[in-house]
């Protein structure tokens, strides 16, 4: 917790935990608040430690004597006596009691997000699908598949330059050209295969020098035998290439739909884990208060 003054004494409050800064006005903690908390609490121990503790009696002590001379249970009633347990203020101003009530409980999506998250959970498996199916014969090799009738499959209908998908009075349209990169990409690679397949196959079909009488009378067969055996060992080595491309720029995340609802949902939910966390030194500032 940081302390910010002026001319005139504090001014404010702000939190930091992490790498998150915040406000204490935008999480609900006013330096005023506080600061009246604090006086409240210090009056308050100023006037108990003028009173005389041996005439002081405890809220349990006063609460039995209240009991005494009550009849708790009357004959014919058969249900269990009303019994209540006696009340004790807290004087810790400001500090509320926790619950188990979920954050995100009270935020609910308006009518358009919703109308929105509806889309997004026919739609995102839906163009995942074909995601999915177009990657898969891409990293098979086939650079000449048909993408309109893949995405006409799983629901999408070409229109101008978009693959557009409608239902329930939304609709979402996938740009023609989102594949060209991953195409393209597929395509480069496939030549620089070419390359190294022309390599391997004229290995494979190059054949071992042969050795004349000439070729042992001038000396040469050894230098002869010598490349036959390195080639020999080259073909053994050689591991005849696959074909097999890597697919960019078809992530399925980046094809789907994200309500705003969710968005929202998260920010609010990340503002209240933030709230939780500084609420412990809230409390601590507090009795540190008390204790004065």
């Amino acid at each position: 917790m940081q302390l910010s003054q002026n001319k005139n004494g504090i001014s404010g409050v702000s939190f930091r935990k992490d790498e998150i800064a915040v406000k204490g006005s935008a999480a609900g903690y006013r330096w005023a608040d506080i600061n009246k908390a604090l006086s409240e609490n210090q009056a308050k121990a100023e006037r108990l430690e003028n009173v005389n503790p041996h005439k002081l009696k405890s809220s349990l002590d006063v609460h039995i004597e209240s009991q005494k001379g009550q009849n708790l249970f009357i004959k014919g009633n058969s249900k269990a006596p009303s019994i209540q347990a006696p009340k004790f203020e807290s004087h810790s101003a400001g500090i509320k009691p926790e619950t188990n009530e979920n954050p995100a409980a009270s935020l609910q999506p308006t009518k358009q997000e919703q109308q929105e998250m509806d889309f997004a959970k026919e739609y995102n498996p839906k163009a995942q699908g074909a995601i999915r199916e177009i990657k898969a014969e891409l990293e098979k090799g086939n650079t000449s598949l048909d993408v309109n009738s893949v995405m006409e499959k799983h629901g999408f209908k070409a229109k101008k330059d978009q693959f557009v998908y409608s239902s329930r009075g939304v609709e979402k349209g996938i740009p023609k050209n989102a594949f060209d990169y991953a195409i393209k990409g597929v395509k480069q690679q496939e030549q620089i295969f070419k390359g190294i397949e022309s390599k391997y196959n004229e290995l494979i079909r190059k054949q071992p020098e042969k050795i004349s009488l000439l070729d042992n009378l001038s000396g040469k067969a050894s230098e002869k035998e010598k490349a036959n055996s390195n080639l020999e060992r080259e073909k053994s080595n050689a591991i005849k290439p696959e074909f097999k491309p890597r697919v960019y720029g078809l992530e399925e995340r980046d094809f789907e739909v994200r309500p705003k609802f969710e968005q929202r949902q998260f920010e609010h939910n990340r503002q209240q884990e933030f709230k939780r966390s500084i609420s412990p030194s809230k409390e601590q500032d507090q009795n540190k208060g008390l204790s004065r």
